[in-house]
Order: structure tokens, then C-alpha cells, then sequence
């Protein structure tokens, strides 16, 4: 999603690659590189995500008719074919509460399943399949296929299903135990919040309103601290059967109650989409490599290396894990080019929709998009945030925020409060 920015040729050839590791019922290994037979429940969600950002970038609605064989199958499909069996997959396999079932683990590698507690349910991935299937929606109207609204119903479906067994009130549980137990509940005296279905839940759609506004502002009140976000609170301080291997790690570190990075980029994504741009910058400052909050003294990162995670052990504050593997720099990478700066991929055009916090007045992005470099100079207003744009082109007023139809091989783009 974010190296088509940069590669689209690489970018396809590996979504293509990827996709031929899919099995013929719409589930996927955990990995292809070398084959990695584990199922973590996540991996369709993501071929449903990827694919309308190659196009949007791209423009190139061929690529939905390419043909793939899928793995260990005498069966074929086209591109297309694969991510309508990825949505039905997800949509399909769901346990005793409706939502999708977590397998092995999903995102959350600590998060792998216990014979104590039962069967569980992911409220990140079906998330996760809620913003997928309004993607696949959109993609199939324009495209023409005859799937849009199945992928609407599933939708609607989950998203209902979601807000009526994983909201806890105040924020939204991470997994559904079959046994009952809730991870993520105000009632667990460990892991009682966790980061990603709050910011799922915005970018989703599942939380709207005042819900969103108010979900986000319990992460600036429990998730966040000084050096990034950590992944739940608080972490776990003794070995819960139920929860597994993510209550094994020491208190802070990596996944049990380490400021994950990987995660903070979805965050600042969600706050941008809510125009909040004070906090979607100091998601991006805390983060990004030599920051301010955490430099290399105390992080010991390479200063152009994107790391996963933030230790939030007393001993050992604020060093880094995992540098150069992780999707981090990507989700960064689309925060600061698509939603801070604002220079987002659309099926029509490249769009204009900054969300600059008040200390920078200005910016400026040159932004390479379907064979234009589009120069974009951006003044901001004193007060910083999203708003209405006035657009010029090449000096003269342009009636739209969304650039597209032009012969040139480079334009000039200046964007000002209107």
C-alpha cells in the first residue's frame, strides 16, 4: 500500500506474488516467504485493502482481471476472483458471536490461541473485514461487477454485529474468548484497553460521531505517554492461561504493553480522518526515528530505520525493537504523504485534503501520481487543521480538490485556507 507511492510495478508484481499463496477457499497462510502454513486471521483482510490502493494509485482497473492460480488447487481465478473469496471467507468464518474467527493469532502475534480458553473471535480483523468490504463495494461499482452490494450487506452486518458484542461502554474489547472471557474489557484486571480496535473501529467506520471523537480521546488519556502508544493498559504483571503467550512478556515490552509503532500509524491515520491534527502530528514526531521524545541516545535506533516497538520497561525506557521488519514505515509513509499532508490517492484523481497541526505554517510535497509530479506548496491557517482548500494550478484558481486531466509532465500546486 504504501511502496505503490514510490514502485507501482514492484508493488503489483508483489500483490500478484502474494496472491498466488492464497488456497482456493479464500484463506491464506501466514506466510509465502518461505511458506508458513499458521492461520492468522488477518491476512485476507488485508488483499481486500491492498487491492483498491494499487488501482486508486494506478488508475489501472485491468488488474482486477488477471488470472492466479491459488495454492495447492487445480482452480484459478482473476484478481478480482481472489479478493471477493477473501471477503466471503471472513464473512463466513465466524464463531458463536458473530464475528470473525482469530485461528493461530491475528495481527497480535502474543494473542495465540489457549486450549483454556476456548475458540476466540477478533474484533481487530472483523474491523478490519467492515473497512474491506465498503473498499470492495466502492471497487465493484466502478468496475461493474456484480458484487457491490453482498459486500455492502456484509458491511452493514458486521458493523451492526460489532457495536452490539465488542463495545465495553467506553472503548471497544480486543478478542471474544469462547469461554466467555473478554480481552480488552474494563473488567480484565490487566490488558483492559487495547490501541487497535479503538483506531479500527474509526477508520472502519464502525465508530462514528461522537463514539470516534470519544474513543480517540480515551487514547490520548491511557494509551499514549511520552515516548509513543502502547498497545494495551495496563500491561500484563502475571501469566493469564486465558490470554496465552502475551502475558508471558515482561510488563512493557514489545506486545505486552509496548508502544507499538506498527500500531500508532493506524492511530494517526484515525485522527486524521477525524480531524485531529494536533495529535495525528505527535503520533508521527513520537515515532518517527531521532524524535525529539525518544532520540537514539535512548532509543538506540538507527536514525533512518523504522522500529516496531518502544520498550515501556523502567530499565530499559524507550529502546527500540525489531528495526527494518516491520510495517511501520509503510503505515507511516501513507500517514505523513496521504492524510497529513494530504496528497491522497482517489479513483478519480490525486486528492488534496491536508490536516496540519498549527506549528507548521506551511508544507510542501512533490508527489509523483499517474506519470504527473504535482510540486504541492501548502499554506496553512493559524489554527492548524482539516478544512475547506482554495487550489491553484499553475497560478490560476482550480474549482476542485481533486487533481486530475492534466497533459503536463509536471504542475504547480498551491493549496490556501479558502
Amino acid at each position: 500500500m504504501a511502496l505503490v507511492m514510490a514502485d507501482p510495478e514492484a508493488a503489483v508484481a508483489n500483490f500478484i506474488r502474494a496472491l498466488a499463496s492464497q488456497y482456493a477457499d479464500g484463506s491464506v497462510p501466514h506466510g509465502f516467504r518461505p511458506l508458513n502454513r499458521l492461520q492468522y486471521s488477518d491476512k485476507p483482510a488485508w488483499i481486500m485493502q491492498v487491492l483498491p490502493s494499487l488501482i486508486k494509485e494506478t488508475g489501472d482497473f485491468s488488474l482486477l482481471e488477471v488470472e492466479i492460480p491459488y495454492l495447492e488447487s487445480d482452480e484459478s481465478g482473476s484478481v478480482w476472483d481472489h479478493a471477493v473469496r477473501s471477503m466471503r471467507y471472513l464473512a463466513s468464518d465466524t464463531g458463536k458471536n458473530g464475528l470473525c474467527d482469530q485461528h493461530h493469532a491475528d495481527w497480535n502475534d502474543g494473542l495465540e490461541a489457549t486450549k483454556e480458553a476456548g475458540n476466540r473471535e477478533s474484533v481487530f480483523v472483523s474491523m478490519q473485514l467492515c473497512l474491506g468490504a465498503r473498499e470492495m463495494a466502492e471497487l465493484a461499482r466502478r468496475a461493474g461487477k456484480a458484487d457491490a452490494d453482498e459486500a455492502e450487506e456484509i458491511y452493514q452486518r458486521f458493523k451492526e454485529k460489532l457495536n452490539q458484542v465488542a463495545w465495553d461502554g467506553d472503548w471497544y474489547a480486543r478478542t471474544l474468548c469462547g469461554d466467555g472471557y473478554i480481552i480488552g474489557s474494563k473488567d480484565c484486571t490487566y490488558g483492559k484497553m487495547f490501541l487497535n480496535p479503538q483506531s479500527w473501529a474509526v477508520l472502519s467506520g464502525v465508530a462514528e460521531g461522537e463514539r470516534a471523537q470519544a474513543i480517540m480521546r480515551k487514547i490520548d488519556e491511557t494509551i499514549e505517554n511520552d515516548i509513543g502508544y502502547r498497545i494495551c493498559v495496563p500491561p500484563y504483571a502475571e501469566y493469564d492461561s486465558r490470554v496465552g503467550n502475551m502475558s508471558n512478556s515482561m510488563p512493557g515490552a514489545s506486545e505486552n504493553g509496548g508502544c507499538y509503532n506498527h500500531a500508532a500509524g493506524f492511530k494517526g491515520v484515525a485522527d486524521c480522518m477525524l480531524g485531529r491534527a494536533e495529535e495525528a502530528w505527535r503520533a508521527f514526531t513520537k515515532v518517527t526515528p531521532d524524535s525529539p521524545e525518544n532520540p537514539i541516545s535512548q532509543s538506540g535506533a538507527e536514525p533512518f530505520s523504522y522500529v516496531n516497538c518502544y520498550s515501556s520497561v523502567p530499565q530499559i525506557y524507550g529502546e527500540s525493537g525489531y528495526a527494518w521488519r516491520t510495517g511501520t514505515s509503510g503505515w507511516f509513509c501513507q500517514l505523513l504523504i496521504e492524510h497529513i499532508l494530504g496528497a491522497r490517492r482517489h479513483y478519480d484523481g490525486l486528492e488534496i485534503d491536508p490536516c496540519l497541526p498549527a506549528s507548521l505554517p506551511e508544507a510542501r510535497i512533490l508527489r509523483n501520481f499517474r506519470g504527473v509530479a504535482y510540486d504541492i506548496y501548502i499554506k496553512n491557517r493559524p489554527e492548524g487543521g482539516k478544512g475547506a482548500w482554495e487550489i491553484k494550478v499553475n497560478g490560476d484558481s482550480y474549482k476542485s480538490t481533486l487533481l486530475k486531466g492534466f497533459s503536463e509532465k509536471s504542475v504547480k500546486i498551491e493549496v490556501t485556507p479558502a
